[in-house]
């Protein structure tokens, strides 16, 4: 879907990504939009947003019904890519590097020849043509709220990248976002999941600890959904990847979520590489400042 939406930013003009752009930014008030609610919100004369609106309907960038426009993945792709385009974030798109449950992941580069990765966030995955074999729904807007919440989850990511990256910790570094991408540096290395050869895996599980703990006490951070499938080993260091799902460290259930991050890395650690740490030991790790540990 990103490749299409990609090709298509050639072909887009200005004013076709004034009437997306006005789209998104009125998703949080609109389920679906008239010619004359977008008439109005772009300027542009009614004839002009006709057949703007149908140029993007063709294109699967908007879904009709009921003589209402909505916006739909593939359209936010084109926003979102355009955007990040005009602000120099990236200059290309390039192979996918993983196509998961709640996102897509692409590496891309700069214009500067960085190496970087756009994730696209897919939470509820809904495209033009979910839409119209859901349109016997009920309602079958509804399906808005999932750009939303992708939206959200990438400005909610952003910001914990860029908190946790100020207080020097081994996450990657934000670049840039816009609506529901987020531009990262790439890390280049290997998922823990996929096995790799750690000469010494009991210092890598600590450093991931103490990774997990300086965000606990100095972010105030818990990632709340940490695991094998969210680490890089770079034959060096971990790098924690994954933020979308970021809590306060007041959150109600803070302990039992850091308690299960504990687990899912002390469990892995143990299966994979034999090592032998108890939950609670790990968990006392990541809650105690290291300056007390050390006394």
């Amino acid at each position: 879907m990103a490749h299409f939406a990609a090709r298509l930013t050639q072909e887009l003009e200005e004013e076709d990504y004034r009437v997306l752009h006005a789209m998104a930014k009125d998703l949080a008030r609109r389920e679906a939009f008239t010619v004359e609610d977008l008439t109005a919100s772009t300027g542009l004369e009614r004839k002009q947003v006709e057949y703007i609106l149908e140029k993007l309907n063709s294109h699967e960038l908007v879904f009709t019904h009921n003589q209402r426009r909505i916006l739909v993945s593939m359209g936010l792709d084109a926003l979102a890519l355009h955007i990040l385009k005009l602000r120099n974030s990236i200059s290309g798109l390039g192979r996918a590097l993983g196509l998961g449950k709640e996102a897509d992941v692409y590496e891309g580069i700069r214009g500067d020849d960085l190496r970087v990765i756009l994730k696209f966030y897919r939470i509820g995955r809904i495209s033009f043509r979910d839409v119209r074999r859901k349109r016997a729904y009920t309602s079958p807007l509804r399906h808005h709220h999932w750009l939303l919440v992708n939206i959200h989850a990438a400005r909610k990511e952003f910001r914990a990248l860029r908190i946790l990256r100020r207080l020097g910790l081994t996450v990657p570094r934000p670049i840039a976002r816009a609506y529901h991408v987020v531009v990262q540096e790439l890390v280049d290395g290997v998922l823990l999941a996929d096995r790799p050869a750690i000469s010494q895996p009991r210092a890598v599980l600590l450093q991931i600890l103490e990774e997990m703990g300086r965000a606990f006490q100095e972010a105030g951070l818990i990632n709340g959904d940490l695991s094998e499938y969210n680490i890089i080993y770079d034959g060096e260091k971990a790098w924690l990847i994954d933020w979308p799902q970021t809590l306060p460290a007041t959150h109600p259930n803070a302990q039992r979520l850091l308690r299960r991050d504990c687990a899912n890395i002390v469990n892995f650690f143990r299966r994979k590489y034999g090592l032998d740490m108890g939950v609670d030991h790990a968990l006392e790790i990541v809650c105690t400042p290291r300056a007390i540990r050390t006394r």
